[in-house]
């Protein structure tokens, strides 16, 4: 994933230039940029706006089953060429639809251009932090937060929900998450909170102070010394009208991905491991046994909110040269946790729907390993390559983990999977597909009325639809998309 990595980190110096350029979304080298310095209090009522961008061409409202989400561009934190801007994009930015308050909220992620106009730091801008130590906001590894009615009339408008800098409170500095990357925010209706599990720090992005220790008043919550890593396991609790929510730390216990980790095991209430792909992330919880389960690479990782502990289970399928869902989106329907996997099985390599049975997963042993029986997981080959131009399948590449460019999303029992990171018109095909567990059949979605880049993805259960948008290949961010499913 390192590769992929940098593939990012190329292409977004290409959409930034000089090291994020200009606060205000307009060119400029880094020695020349206008900065923006705002306090660490909550953002302020009237801040100044950033120039809006000049618009494209007004898309069609609807079209079939996609319906368009048109966002206002002085109301969107993730801004990018496809908008008229000179900078930006917006990649791993988790969305988690609400079912009280009926809007999608964000975790994590890299972005930062329009940030400016929610009383925070744009991306390649200079703040201040609580503590007076001054740093120019970096594209990656954010932790403020927005919402969006997907449901708005006219054109939708993000809404802060948490600063970037963590505040000032009771005399004290925030306790919060440090700044996450490709992360997991998860709603519970049993306990009316979202859960944040993080696994990993991408410690070469992070602020540090005069010592070279991270600096908690910039980032957040993280440990200090090597190895510099999360904390524990969060909850978050938006406030009635945004602004600022509530975080509280609930565990000391969680699952720390580490490259060079000896393998699975425990140390206290952390489980250690090297059965990742740069992270895990994606995780999703069961309703009906109250667990929240991920994807990693071999293996299979739950969260247990009762006992506040996590536990594993092996999967390494017989037979496989090649077998990688790590960090997929999960679904879950009735007793089955849903992927996508870029698999090897003989020499043959596929794009396949993965699915585990819950209930068996669950009655093994802690680290015991999955059987290979078709009522334990299932294998089920895609209607199209997760690769574009299908380079997994010919060309042996997965250089770029493709299993986490795609949507997985639950909705009325069907299985959704969307492939649009690249582009949602790929190969000439539109690569949304529904998958039914009654009929074992995929059904194709109507053609996409235009190639819509995507690559963060929620289920709206309201309106029977999932939804989508958010790119870093030049697609508009104030194009968001849903899909009508029902």
């Amino acid at each position: 994933m390192q590769k992929d990595r940098r593939s990012f980190l190329k292409k977004l110096s290409l959409i930034v230039p000089a090291a994020l350029t200009g606060c205000d979304g307009g060119g400029g080298s880094g020695s020349s940029m206008g900065v923006q310095t705002p306090s660490p209090s909550p953002a302020p009522s009237s801040p100044s706006p950033a120039p809006a961008p000049t618009p494209g061409p007004v898309p069609p409202s609807s079209s079939g089953r996609f319906r368009l989400i048109s966002v206002a561009s002085d109301a969107n934190p993730f801004l990018g060429p496809g908008d008229g801007a000179d900078f930006g994009g917006s990649k791993h930015v988790m969305w988690s639809w609400h079912p009280l308050k009926k809007r999608v909220y964000t975790w994590g992620g890299d972005y930062g251009n329009g940030a400016r106009n929610f009383g925070q730091p744009n991306m390649g801008a200079t703040f201040t932090a609580g503590n007076g130590n001054s740093y120019t906001r970096d594209s990656s590894l954010n932790n403020d937060q927005y919402s969006i009615d997907p449901y708005a009339s006219g054109q939708a408008r993000w809404r802060l929900e948490h600063p970037y800098i963590p505040r000032m409170i009771g005399g004290a500095r925030e306790s919060r998450p440090g700044r996450p990357d490709q992360v997991s925010l998860i709603w519970d209706p049993t306990r009316n909170k979202f859960w944040a599990i993080i696994t990993v720090l991408r410690t070469e992005f992070l602020y540090r102070d005069a010592s070279g220790a991270p600096d908690l008043w910039a980032n957040g919550d993280m440990t200090t010394t090597d190895p510099v890593e999360p904390t524990g396991t969060w909850s978050w609790i938006p406030s009635e009208s945004g602004g600022a929510g509530t975080w509280t730390l609930e565990t000391t216990a969680r699952v720390a991905y580490r490259r060079d980790a000896a393998g699975t095991s425990y140390s206290g209430n952390v489980l250690l491991t090297n059965s990742g792909d740069e992270r895990i992330a994606y995780w999703e919880r069961d309703p009906v046994r109250d667990k929240i389960l991920a994807f990693g690479t071999g293996r299979i990782f739950i969260f247990d909110p009762v006992t506040m502990s996590y536990q594993h289970r092996v999967f390494t399928p017989a037979g496989y040269g090649y077998f990688n869902p790590c960090s997929s989106q999960v679904a879950i329907v009735d007793d089955w946790m849903y992927g996508v996997a870029l698999t090897n099985q003989g020499g043959t390599r596929r794009s396949q729907l993965i699915r585990v049975n819950i209930p068996s997963l669950l009655a093994l042993s802690n680290g015991a390993a999955i059987p290979d029986n078709s009522g334990s997981w299932e294998g089920i080959p895609l209607p199209w390559s997760l690769s574009p131009g299908s380079v997994w399948e010919t060309n042996d590449d997965a250089s770029s983990k493709w299993q986490e460019h795609a949507g997985v999303l639950a909705l009325d029992r069907k299985v959704v999977i969307i492939k649009s990171y690249d582009g949602l018109l790929e190969d000439n095909v539109t690569k949304l597909a529904i998958w039914s567990p009654d009929s074992r059949a995929f059904t194709a979605s109507d053609p996409a009325p235009e190639d819509i880049g995507a690559n963060s993805w929620v289920a709206l259960p309201d309106s029977g639809e999932v939804m989508f948008g958010l790119n870093t290949v030049g697609y508009p961010n104030g194009r968001l998309w849903a899909y009508k499913v029902r």
